[in-house]
């Protein structure tokens, strides 16, 4: 730790982060953002030349350069977003106000996960209406039976309209709108399969490795191997989870064993050791290490290309590269110096990376085994050898998850308890797992494989699995819906900051810096607690085909609905929900008509014919499940201050109703495009 904090790029990293973040999320003027940059980098110049006489300007050298690398993070972000990019086709789209029918050629350059109702592509961007144009955008193909997937590198032409990408229906869900803007995606096409146009395919790097990843999965098919042991070997060693069931990823999740299916540090750097094994015989050739080197960073960004390059696999080869540098030529870098420098060059290369889950667990994962491991593994020192190892992994395992932790709350809301159970059974196996599924691969690929050896491969694949789904499935020890905000998790990572100093510089001022951090996070509970106590709202829940309406007072949610329970406990958007605003009961009734608050009371039409029994003027009217009812007339009788129209109702009916609230004057709330309707009620 005191090594870290003494490396300059340490504090040049952190100041970039600061700026990347600050630039994402504020719009600055370029003449600001170059302004800033001149005046640091003047101010740099002339301390650098200052430190060479004086040791006075020393802090204020460190000063320019933080502020250097502040102003380099706004500018990096802000060159990289699409509005500020000449030839983005968004600046198309917003001079014609997004209404237009446009001719587009792509390139496919990945494959996503399919849903129900769609096979999706990220595509880039390569003419509009026969004009030059950049960018990414989400391509989403319609099911067919005669629908064939589309690769790689094809290039496509078609006519459509491009739309934004949804923003959630229902307060706390996935945002899957903001999750696509961070990957730069601003807009999607959806389209039919034989509404495409397939052009001349022009072949990249990448196009290559979907191919060969597509050729191995040729060949094992062959052999009629369960689906699930192919989506695991595929996300073991290939990178590619789109299609790992549902339930398969989570019992990982569960077992705290998602890591494994990720390819990541723990993956390279097990294969380095096994390809620093088979090139060995290179070193007795005339400047040999030199030329294993080489050969070993090809063969590690080779790897990390068939992989997909995802951020793990960027960080973990960019890392294990430096390090079979200083392994094999003698300059051995410490593995602090090797985690920042390999930071600061993605997000040199790439600002956006930084707003990657994969990227933030991947580093603070790595950051934390090489910080707290070694003060783990000095409690004890067992003299057994096989003891020793699997206290190792323990160790490892307890280190990396202090870390993951704070991160992984903040975006899933749970704990799996058992996670070093899962680490101490699969992790001492996975070298075996890893050479074995890249032999399987070489023999498939030049049609060698024997079926034995393929059985027996998928055989520990199956126990692997089978291993993951018991620990996954022991609920008494897995903690779900935790709730945690960004607030907590800075606070979090305050306390273990603050423990580490004290651990390093034993001081009562560090030990008082300790409870100040435990007070805060402290501080933040009671705030949160205060909060949930004091809430009282009335949810207008979007649900298509169906009516929720949520009464939430304090840590009681009543819910309201058409649907049935069972399929009604289902919904994701109700358990955001409860995670949020940390309930811990949830009631659910058949819907009733009427629901009355401090200041409204709310009717729920769903029949043509209570509307003509009403005997008060509610106002606010919720209308439910497509009446048959003429709103002009019965606005002109009961003049609610609001009308609002669910997911149960036809879409039909829903414009004809909004039509009517026009020409009345009164607002108009569809869920289905405004999202839920919440009435605070305090």
């Amino acid at each position: 730790m005191k090594k870290i904090l003494q490396y300059v790029p340490t504090y040049v990293l952190f100041f970039l982060i600061i700026g990347i973040v600050v630039g994402y999320y504020f719009e600055l003027t370029k003449s600001i953002l170059l302004s800033l940059l001149f005046i640091s980098t003047f101010f740099l110049l002339f301390f650098y030349i200052k430190t060479k006489r004086k040791d006075l300007f020393n802090v204020y050298f460190s000063i320019a350069l933080f502020f250097v690398s502040f102003s380099i993070g706004l500018g990096l972000i802000h060159f990289k977003k699409p509005i500020n990019q000449k030839n983005h086709y968004i600046h198309l789209i917003q001079k014609n106000d997004g209404n237009n029918f446009y001719h587009i050629e792509v390139s496919i350059r990945k494959v996503l996960k399919p849903t129900q109702y769609h096979q999706k592509y990220e595509a880039s961007v390569k003419t509009v209406n026969g004009l030059k144009y950049t960018g990414k955008l989400l391509l989403n193909v319609l099911n067919d039976s005669t629908n064939t997937l589309l690769q790689v590198d094809q290039n496509l032409a078609f006519f459509t309209t491009l739309t934004s990408i949804n923003s959630p229906k229902n307060p706390y869900t996935f945002d899957y709108q903001r999750y696509m803007l961070k990957q730069q995606i601003h807009h999607q096409a959806t389209i039919k399969y034989n509404e495409l146009y397939f052009l001349p395919k022009e072949t990249t790097l990448f196009g290559l490795a979907a191919e060969l990843r597509a050729e191995i999965n040729y060949k094992l098919n062959q052999f009629n191997i369960s689906s699930n042991e192919i989506a695991v070997i595929n996300a073991l060693l290939l990178g590619q989870r789109q299609d790992i069931s549902q339930e398969l990823m989570e019992n990982y999740i569960n077992a705290g064993a998602v890591h494994i299916l990720a390819v990541s540090g723990l993956h390279i750097g097990i294969i380095l050791l096994i390809l620093q094994f088979l090139l060995s015989p290179i070193e007795r050739l005339k400047n040999g290490k030199v030329f294993k080197v080489l050969c070993l960073i090809i063969l590690l960004w080779m790897y990390a290309v068939i992989a997909g390059l995802s951020p793990s696999v960027i960080r973990a080869v960019s890392m294990f590269s430096i390090l079979a540098i200083g392994m094999n030529l003698k300059k051995l870098t410490h593995i602090y110096y090797t985690l920042i420098l390999s930071a600061l060059v993605l997000l040199l290369v790439n600002p956006y990376l930084l707003f990657e889950v994969g990227f933030q667990l991947s580093y603070t994962a790595v950051l934390s085994i090489v910080i707290f491991q070694p003060i783990f593994q000095s409690f004890w020192r067992p003299k057994n050898k096989i003891v020793l190892f699997y206290w190792n992994v323990f160790t490892v395992s307890l280190a990396a998850q202090l870390g993951v932790l704070p991160v992984s709350l903040y975006y899933f809301h749970q704990f799996p308890g058992l996670f070093f159970l899962t680490n101490l059974i699969i992790i001492p196996f996975l070298g075996i797992i890893l050479l074995g599924g890249l032999l399987v691969f070489f023999l498939a690929l030049i049609n060698s494989l024997p079926f034995f050896l393929l059985k027996a491969y998928t055989s520990i694949i199956y126990l692997m699995n089978l291993c993951v789904k018991w620990v996954g499935t022991q609920e008494q020890f897995l903690i779900q819906e935790i709730p945690f905000n960004v607030w907590m998790l800075l606070a979090v990572f305050l306390i273990l900051i603050t423990v580490l100093n004290y651990y390093n510089y034993k001081s009562y001022a560090n030990l008082n810096l300790v409870l100040v951090a435990i007070i805060v996070f402290q501080l933040l509970l009671i705030n949160q607690k205060y909060y949930t106590v004091t809430n009282k709202t009335l949810i207008v829940f979007h649900k298509s085909k169906a009516t929720v309406i949520g009464k939430h007072t304090g840590i009681k949610l009543d819910l309201f609905t058409t649907q049935d329970s069972t399929l009604l406990f289902k919904n994701s958007f109700l358990k955001s929900f409860r995670i949020e605003k940390s309930i811990d009961k949830q009631v659910i009734y058949p819907l009733k008509k009427v629901f009355y608050t401090e200041k409204d009371s709310v009717l729920v039409l769903d029949h043509e014919n209570f509307a003509s029994q009403l005997d008060f003027n509610p106002s606010i009217l919720i209308l439910s499940s497509s009446p048959k009812i003429n709103l002009n007339r019965l606005l002109s009788r009961i003049k609610p201050r609001l009308v609002i129209a669910d997911g149960s109702n036809f879409v039909s009916y829903v414009k004809s109703w909004e039509a009517s609230c026009k020409q009345t004057k009164t607002p108009f709330h569809y869920t289905g495009q405004k999202g839920a309707f919440i009435l605070v009620d305090n």
